[in-house]
């Protein structure tokens, strides 16, 4: 009761706005104060009264009540009312809010306030924002110069993305799609995309879009081109369209270089390839490619050897293969391998390849030197008759047919693992090319130009391929000596000239040795920059592997005076600085203590002879006490270890951790006593790094391993991170027996992302499940939970956790509320992440498709009988059948289904439960209580209340309903973005240049009901989604689903029965339709546009256009919309505002030209003229008398608004 007589009282203040505006203001506040302890506005005082109140101050002459009113009109509004936002509509209020919204500059922060308004109106209920306010934020955003623009268009595109009827009745659609290609919003154009594709995903929203029209205008600015085709919607749409697709590639064929360097940009963009340009483009990719090291900045660089690649990782599915496959296919349908090839052969091409030559008195076969000497004269006259181009557009020529042949190789080289047999043998063929290159028809130029655009793809090939074995990495990083040597198996010829020149350097000899002591000139100057270090080389890496040699060598000054160059008291090598052409000392240093410590002699002369190794040992020792220097800073200071030779006798420790002596030598000398406080040394992680990087940890029992694991448990955040990403190096790189320590390293550190990683091996796995980890991982959270998933797929881990306290049971309760879920939203905001950042320096290559429960379960007949008993998958089977769940629900059930039918286990269990559980709810089948079903039952509507976890059933029914009125595809929105929605609208081999056969005419099932019902299982269930589905994130997720389920040799049969072929790389996980002309899977059911109209007028009770002056007015205000006509009848408003001001102040012409204005588009300038116009005077109670008299019209009992669309009940 107080508070109902509260409200009455600032309300009746309110109502005083024309009398004393600081008591209505004072009211205003209160009202605004009042507002959140008011639970219910209706049960302290009626919408009419409140509304009208509100609407008189929202009419006051007053900027500052105004604001006020709007203020106190925002905090009444509250998440899920939607009773308030129809009576806010239903009183017209909506009329002055879009009056405050385009008030002039003056007036900044009334237009905040009205801003915050609709705002908060479209969050709470979307669906009843009236037109008035569409066009008021249709005409700010047509508005370049206007301050409130972005705002404008950010609102208006969240907006179209919840209620596209209303803002497309409108015309607001073509302003969006306007906005997309105007580079004033180009820091909007990601989220402007996003919710253009999340309309396009969904095919009754598709109709408000004109077929193959509207977006032609995007694709053509090729600022958003490539990116709308970098989704399943956008490719889908862009692909169906006979010029979406293709006229990317035919621009290539333009003589345009700018635009060829654009769509080049844009195509390596799509296949997230970094963009090379340049004329060393080819050569740098090469480079990276072969793992070359660039300087020495990448030996200290965090990144050394993640780039190894992972010896089990790249079994998981790669989701991002499946839509990369898809892309190329569409694009070599296209034409675009042709159109590289004729880019690629310029006359400045790569200069890596020469071909073969005639000399001038060589004898050429068939003729060929007359018909050159006439391909020469032909040239000569073309030249004459025309000039050469400016040698600014040779170079960037030359750049463009650069650029194109490193696109060209890339995509052959992902074709060999993405595309099936039949598709890559034609692809790789490149008849253009090869007929260019040997054809005698042609001139000698574009022969040149052909063989070597073939030598620098052959070139490219053979460095992918060579940096594809992982036998290319066992050795990287693991010892320190190995850093600096020549790795074996990159390159034959070399390797047979090493293993002749060992051969002849073990026979040779004293003599002989002696002899080539001599030329390293070691034995006669002490300089040693007069010593030839490449020749010292070739004799420790040859004569002196012979125990023979090594004994001669150390009778003579040879190795007394290396390894006396090396000592740290003499800071001669110490001393050096840090580049890359003093690392020839370092493989000097490197090899000679390999040298030594192979034979016993050497061994004693490093432990008794020479000081070396004592040296190195004290060096630590006084930079772990931290005694001062006097004659300067020490070696390993942080100065010196950045800049100085110094830090690399920790590169010679990792070669005397590599032997067994070599260990001996560093226990004696209290080395690992040294190293093991010098990693708890504060402020020193650069010599924790130097040490976890250096050492060796294939020897079982050395201390090494015992300095890993202190590491992994350091106080130091960036210790720890340093030594479990050195943990992860050390897996990929195959160091010995890492499943015996490795796995009990991890766990305590509880690094999981490289256990994840780790447990790919099923001796890593077997190993964690010995560990027991499920209390640990447990506690951790999502990560752990996911982990202790994995251990799930032996039967060894499935007996283990069967035992933990039911966490089987519980996985599946978890799974069936809320877990599949949260799955599909995590690859969603995956897949989002990979698609979005164009142009950023770092492309994501992968998005490894997380653990599941039912797929890991399925991966043994035990965990198949638990996912039988549970009867999980009947619901699941049961949402995949009925097409009119929500996209969310269908694609839930479809990322299940498809882990389950990844394993031989889950996709004979699959057809058994398909077999046998009949129609689902799409073919009239209703599931009963017991959950079976019972043909012929009545369909009930599908419920839409917001399911919560607490209610799950044990009906089909579970995922859809806590997903209904979700989107598979509602755009991922960061900041900057127009807001995140909420969340209810949320072989057999065949020849290879076979012609493919058509895959089965699927597109006769026009119906996705029909497609379903003739389904024989759930494979085919899928194929028939991927096709004939009308939702675009629904097909696109059966084409990853698909790929999971070619995994299995049974899988690939049946998709080849229906026209999905997998490439012969099984891990790829891939799988692509046989022949993309024909398949349905680009093909867009096509829908009735729906075009822009205008609602009819309503009655309005009153006599119209009795009076002249009247209807004048409202003729100069209609021809306000023509900019031809609009200074005529602005001049004329004027004149009739002079002579007749009375008509001016009149609710009823008010009335009539608000609803113009909401009508109709008229730019925002003309519209604030039109409101400059009517005086403040007519917005009073008399004008919400007149508007009520017309606006409301009954039917049937309830009451609709005339704007369409908006329904309500008073």
């Amino acid at each position: 009761m107080q508070a109902t007589s509260e409200v009455k009282v600032h309300l009746d203040e309110v109502d005083k706005c024309g009398e004393d505006l600081q008591v209505a203001l004072d009211g205003l506040n209160a009202l605004a104060t009042l507002a959140p302890k008011i639970e219910e506005l209706s049960s302290v005082v009626s919408y009419a009264a409140f509304f009208t109140t509100m609407g008189g101050a929202l009419g006051s002459g007053s900027s500052t009540i105004r604001r006020a009113a709007l203020r106190t009109l925002r905090r009444f509004m509250r998440d899920g009312d939607s009773d308030f936002v129809r009576h806010l509509v239903f009183y017209q209020v909506a009329y002055f809010i879009s009056r405050s919204l385009e008030k002039d500059k003056g007036t900044t922060a009334e237009r905040v306030e009205a801003m915050r308004v609709v705002r908060r109106l479209v969050e709470i209920d979307p669906v009843l924002t009236p037109r008035c306010i569409i066009q008021s934020l249709l005409a700010i955003v047509e508005t370049r110069d206007d301050s409130f623009v972005r705002i404008a268009l950010d609102t208006l595109a969240l907006l179209a993305v919840q209620n596209i009827k209303g803002v497309a009745q409108c015309g607001g659609m073509r302003t969006l799609l306007n906005a997309l290609v105007d580079p004033t919003f180009s820091d909007q154009h990601d989220s402007l995309l996003a919710g253009v594709l999340y309309i396009l995903n969904h095919p009754q929203n598709r109709a408000y879009l004109r077929p193959h029209t509207d977006l032609r205008g995007v694709f053509a600015a090729l600022t958003e081109g490539p990116g709308l085709a970098k989704s399943w919607t956008g490719l889908i749409y862009l692909s169906s369209d006979p010029s979406g697709m293709r006229s990317l590639v035919l621009s290539l064929t333009l003589p345009f270089p700018e635009l060829h360097e654009l769509v080049l940009d844009g195509i390596m963009a799509m296949f997230h390839l970094p963009a090379a340009a340049g004329k060393e483009a080819f050569a740098r990719r090469a480079s990276t490619e072969a793992g070359r090291t660039s300087g020495p900045s990448d030996h200290l660089g965090l990144g050394v050897g993640l780039d190894l690649p992972s010896r089990t990782f790249s079994d998981r599915p790669n989701l991002l293969y499946n839509y990369l496959g898809m892309v190329l296919v569409i694009l070599v349908d296209c034409g675009l391998i042709q159109a590289l090839v004729k880019l690629g052969q310029d006359k400045d091409d790569l200069p890596n390849f020469t071909p073969p030559v005639f000399s001038k008195g060589e004898e050429r076969e068939g003729g060929e030197k007359e018909k050159e000497d006439k391909d020469k004269e032909k040239v000569s006259r073309e030249k004459s008759s025309s000039s050469p181009p400016p040698p600014e557009r040779q170079v960037h020529n030359a750049e463009i047919a650069t650029k194109a042949t490193v696109l060209l190789a890339e995509l052959l080289h992902l074709s060999h693992f993405l595309l099936p047999t039949s598709q890559c043998a034609r692809l790789q063929t490149l008849p253009e090319l090869m007929c260019s290159a040997v054809s005698f028809n042609l001139t000698r130029g574009v022969r040149m130009s052909a063989s070597a655009m073939v030598g620098n793809l052959h070139q490219f090939s053979h460095i992918k391929g060579e940096s594809s074995f992982f036998d290319f990495h066992l050795s990287l990083i693991v010892t320190g000596a190995n850093k600096w040597r020549r790795l074996k198996g990159r390159n034959r010829r070399l390797d047979r000239i090493d293993d002749v020149k060992k051969k002849i350097d073990w026979g040779m000899d004293d003599k002989q040795l002696l002899a080539r002591l001599q030329q390293t000139q070691i034995l006669a100057t002490k300089d040693y920059s007069r010593w030839e270090w490449y020749t010292v080389t070739e004799i420790l890496e040859g004569p002196l592997r012979n125990p023979t040699h090594l004994s001669t060598a150390l009778q003579t000054k040879f190795i007394k005076r290396i390894l006396s160059f090396l000592r740290p008291s003499n800071l001669l090598f110490s001393a050096q600085s840090w580049t890359v052409p003093n690392m020839k000392y370092v493989r000097v240093a490197c090899l000679l203590l390999e040298v030594l410590l192979a034979e016993s002699e050497g061994y004693k002369y490093l432990e008794e002879k020479n000081p070396l190794v004592f040296q190195i040992a004290d060096l630590l020792r006084v930079e772990v006490e931290g005694v001062p220097d006097k004659n300067g800073p020490r070696l390993l200071s942080p100065e010196r270890v950045l800049k100085t030779m110094a830090r690399e006798y920790f590169t010679m420790l990792g070669t005397l951790s590599s032997t067994e002596r070599g260990l001996e030598l560093m226990k004696k000398f209290k080395i690992f006593n040294y190293l093991k406080s010098m990693t708890e040394l504060q402020g020193r992680d650069d010599l924790s790094f130097l040490i976890l990087t250096s050492l060796d940890y294939n020897i079982s029992g050395g201390h090494s391993r015992v300095i890993l694991s202190k590491a992994l448990t350091s106080q130091s955040k960036v210790v720890r991170f340093l030594a479990t990403r050195h943990m992860r190096v050390l897996l990929r790189a195959g160091v010995a027996n890492f499943s015996a320590w490795g796995i009990e390293f991890l766990v305590i550190g509880m690094s999981l992302s490289v256990l994840d990683e780790a447990v790919d091996e099923e001796e890593c796995l077997d190993c964690l499940i010995s560990k027991q980890p499920a209390s640990v991982l447990a506690a951790i959270g999502r990560p752990g939970r996911d982990l202790l998933l994995r251990l799930l797929s032996t039967e060894a881990g499935l007996e283990y956790l069967s035992r933990e306290n039911d966490f089987i049971s519980g996985a599946l309760q978890y799974w069936k509320e809320t877990g599949n879920l949260e799955y599909v939203t995590a690859l969603d905001d995956a897949l989002s992440e990979a698609f979005s950042a164009p142009g950023s320096e770092y492309l994501t290559k992968h998005v490894i498709i997380p653990p599941h429960l039912y797929g890991e379960l399925a991966k043994t007949a035990k965990g198949c009988g638990i996912l039988k008993q549970s009867a999980h998958h009947l619901e699941l089977l049961a949402v995949l059948r009925d097409v009119s769940q929500p996209p969310l629900a269908r694609r839930t059930a479809m990322w299940a289904l498809g882990h389950i039918a990844s394993s031989e286990f889950g996709l004979k269990l699959l057809d058994e439960s398909w077999a046998n559980s009949g129609p689902g709810p799409a073919l009239g089948g209703q599931l009963s209580s017991s959950g079976s079903w019972m043909v012929g039952s009545p369909r009930h509507p599908t419920s839409t209340h917001k399911r919560t976890p607490s209610s799950a059933s044990s009906s089909p029914r579970s995922i859809a309903s806590a997903t209904q009125g979700s989107s598979a595809t509602t755009p991922r929105l960061r900041s900057g973005s127009f807001g995140s929605p909420p969340a209810q609208k949320s072989p057999l081999r065949r020849s290879l240049l076979s012609t493919p056969e058509p895959s089965p005419a699927l597109a006769d099932f026009k119906d996705p009901r029909e497609a379903l019902r003739e389904a024989e299982n759930v494979v085919e269930a899928l194929v028939r989604i991927a096709e004939t589905d009308g939702c675009f994130a629904v097909r696109g997720t059966a084409v990853y689903v698909i790929g999971m389920v070619s995994g299995t040799e049974q899988g690939r049969q049946r998709l080849e029965r229906f026209g999905w072929d997998t490439p012969c790389h099984v891990n790829s996980h891939v799988s692509l339709p046989r022949d993309i002309r024909s398949t349905p899977f680009l093909r867009i059911d096509e829908n009735e546009y729906i075009d822009v109209f205008v609602a009819p007028e309503s009655e309005t009770g009153e006599a119209q256009g009795k009076e002249s002056i009247r209807e004048e007015i409202i003729l100069w205000v209609t021809n306000l919309s023509n900019h031809i006509t609009a200074e005529r009848a602005m001049n004329a408003l004027k004149r009739a505002k002079v002579k007749h001001p009375s008509e001016f102040r009149k609710a009823a012409l008010a009335k009539e030209i608000l609803q113009m204005l909401e009508r109709y588009r008229f730019r925002l300038p003309v519209r604030r003229f039109v409101y400059s116009l009517l005086d403040d005077s007519a917005f009073d109670r008399s004008f919400f008398a007149a508007l009520a008299n017309v606006r409301p019209v009954a039917r049937k009992g309830t009451w609709t608004l005339a704007v369409p669309g908006h329904p309500g009940k008073p």
